[in-house]
């Protein structure tokens, strides 16, 4: 099942790089549109702003797996190793509490949007389901979480 997960995570890390490409891309089509030709386009702000929060969403979920969301671990080396464990798991604790916090707003928002379009792109797209990506964040923050929790308390330290 790790090997799924580091799986996981790597096709997270490379849809954030996509994203990273997709935003770069837009901005500068609008730029040049806009200063060069004097015609501005009316999808790349859309695109760029909707990549934006997925590549949020996207990064902030490989972070969760990969232990690298900002915490303050200096005080750490002031813990024994019980101590340690019980430090991480208020940690992974604190995240499931956020992801699921997350979840109910991203389902809450995702209902008052399923039928209002995104305007400005060049296809039909709900906010509901720009949205999804939230819902979607939320469930792989979970699983991540209880990986983690079965890391520690079985003693398998990354």
């Amino acid at each position: 099942m790790s090997r799924v997960l580091a799986w996981l995570e790597w096709l997270l890390n490379a849809m954030g790089a996509a994203l990273v490409a997709v935003i770069l891309v837009a901005v500068c089509i609008q730029v040049v549109m806009r200063y060069v030709f004097d015609n501005a386009t009316l999808w790349s702000d859309p695109v760029a702003s909707a990549s934006l929060a997925w590549l949020t969403f996207i990064a902030m979920t490989a972070a969760v797996r990969s232990d690298s969301n900002m915490s303050v671990r200096f005080t750490w080396n002031w813990l024994g190793d019980r101590g340690k464990r019980v430090a991480e798991t208020v940690s992974l604790v604190s995240a499931a509490g956020f992801a699921i916090a997350l979840a109910v707003s991203a389902w809450q928002l995702m209902q008052a949007t399923d039928t209002a379009l995104v305007e400005g792109l060049p296809f039909n797209m709900t906010w509901a389901q720009m949205y999804s990506i939230t819902l979607v964040s939320a469930a792989f923050i979970a699983v991540f979480v209880i990986e983690g929790l079965l890391r520690i308390w079985a003693g398998d330290r990354r």
